[in-house]
């Protein structure tokens, strides 16, 4: 007759086997014949069968794609992440601007209701495998910004209109990104009959974000406020010496020319945005002549590539 202790023992040995369906022993290069092991030898620690970057980085969880659609009155969300290791999953969200209606559906076809944490913003629980989460938002009028997980191909459609190019500020400290939906809820709308105005003017408002990567890289927002009839305007002097342009995100017509940003402007105030990197490797930038006054400039340091001290700001 067995005794307590051995009965105790089996039934923890049965639960550790119960979790081998979440470690695939064929991921863990052990042998057929030590299957029935892998889930004791992995227990807590089950990370570690994660890819690892050079730095040693173990990426748990791997954001394939997000498509957000957003009207005056409602949004909603889907996203497609492949876990590795069961965990928390960062979502679209926000304090105020809260998901709700959140459900998954793993790849078996299979959906359910997520319960939605709250670890800073909003977060899901999900287990191993491929999953696509779903969610919708409801607002009286839409945020300025909606934060977002860092990392997925993104896919915006705004009022039916898809940017290809969406407005989004990367914040690699936190993992997050915002996306900007004012200024292309306002470029979706239709526009009216176009009018002459005597009051025509053009202001230029640079914010910039230099991003410690290799190359180094510089994200320069433009604001544009305009007065006056539609018109074509050239903007020189937009980036500082050394910086080559690899994207341009406009929701008015423009291009880059020898001469600048060429494009065509509508009464309002309008966002552009332009990602530039260093043609060579330096730890300098500039010089900046500071055409259209002051600008606000912020610094997005890598410690896990290097570690940098800015000076001559």
């Amino acid at each position: 007759m067995k005794s307590l202790a051995q009965i105790i023992f089996g039934v923890f040995l049965i639960s550790l086997a119960s979790q081998a369906r979440a470690v695939p022993f064929e991921k863990t290069g052990a042998p057929p014949e030590l299957a029935p092991y892998v889930p004791w030898v992995l227990y807590g620690s089950e990370k570690q069968l994660c890819p690892a970057s050079n730095e040693g980085f173990r990426g748990c969880v791997l954001p394939l794609s997000l498509k957000i659609e957003v009207s005056q009155t409602e949004g909603s969300f889907e996203a497609t992440y492949e876990i590795r290791s069961e965990g928390p999953v960062a979502i679209p969200g926000q304090s105020g601007r809260w998901p709700i209606q959140v459900a998954a559906t793993n790849s078996n076809g299979e959906t359910k209701p997520l319960a939605v944490l709250n670890q800073g913003g909003p977060v899901v629980w999900l287990t191993v495998g491929r999953h696509t989460i779903t969610g919708a938002f409801k607002w009286d009028s839409p945020p300025e910004t909606l934060t977002l997980p860092l990392g997925p191909v993104i896919n915006v459609t705004i009022e039916g209109r898809e940017f290809g190019f969406p407005a989004i500020d990367e914040d690699f400290s936190r993992g997050t990104a915002r996306l900007w939906l004012v200024d292309r809820l306002k470029a979706s709308q239709p526009q009216a009959s176009e009018t002459v105005s005597e009051d025509r003017f053009l202001r230029v408002k640079l914010d910039r974000l230099v991003v410690d990567s290799q190359p180094m890289s510089v994200k320069t927002r433009i604001r544009l406020s305009v007065g006056g009839n539609a018109r074509e305007e050239v903007i020189g002097g937009l980036l500082p010496n050394g910086l080559t342009p690899v994207r341009l995100d406009s929701t008015l017509p423009a291009r880059l020319t020898g001469e600048g940003l060429r494009v065509q402007v509508v009464a309002g105030v309008h966002d552009i945005f332009i990602d530039a990197i260093q043609k060579d490797r330096s730890d300098t930038l500039g010089p900046v002549s500071p055409l259209y006054g002051p600008e606000s400039w912020a610094f997005a340091a890598q410690p896990h590539l290097r570690q940098v001290e800015v000076s001559g700001a």
